[in-house]
């Protein structure tokens, strides 16, 4: 499965059971979360995303990993 971005805390989570063999299943590619800023797009209101699927830094070195 193919998912580019967007994605929750749960993709990570599933990939890494996936990749132990502890679930049964396809393996597991993503793009992790999008990045907006904040009040801008992707607008929540427009596009259904909770607060985890899309990183709005408020600061240049909040975007640091």
């Amino acid at each position: 499965m193919v998912s580019l971005g967007l994605n929750g805390p749960l993709l990570c989570e599933l990939r890494a059971e996936l990749h132990r063999a502890s679930l049964l299943g396809a393996d597991l590619f993503g793009a992790d979360q999008g990045i907006g800023v904040v009040g801008g797009q992707p607008s929540a209101a427009v596009v259904r995303v909770a607060d985890n699927q899309v990183l709005r830094p408020t600061t240049p070195l909040s975007t640091a990993c």
